[in-house]
């Protein structure tokens, strides 16, 4: 993701192929989420433009996508 189409600002990430040091994957549980990183900042996101609310996990530097089963689908790093 670039901001102004120039500095990158984050990554998303769909694959479990690919882990964070502390181990959390696409496919990890909210509360396996919870007990390496504590209480998330927020439990949804809003995408822009449509106006449409995710289940979600917010920490400062990483975002959590949640699908209904609360199982990690993808991971936002960046700001």
């Amino acid at each position: 993701e670039f901001e102004k189409g120039r500095t990158l600002v984050g990554v998303t990430v769909s694959s479990n192929d690919y882990s964070l040091p502390n181990g959390l994957a696409v496919g990890s549980t909210s509360q396996e989420v919870r007990a390496k990183l504590g209480r998330p900042n927020a439990t949804s996101v809003e995408l822009q433009p449509k106006q449409i609310q995710l289940d979600a996990l917010v920490y400062d530097s990483y975002t959590f996508l949640l699908d209904d089963s609360d199982l990690v689908t993808a991971i936002r790093v960046g700001r």
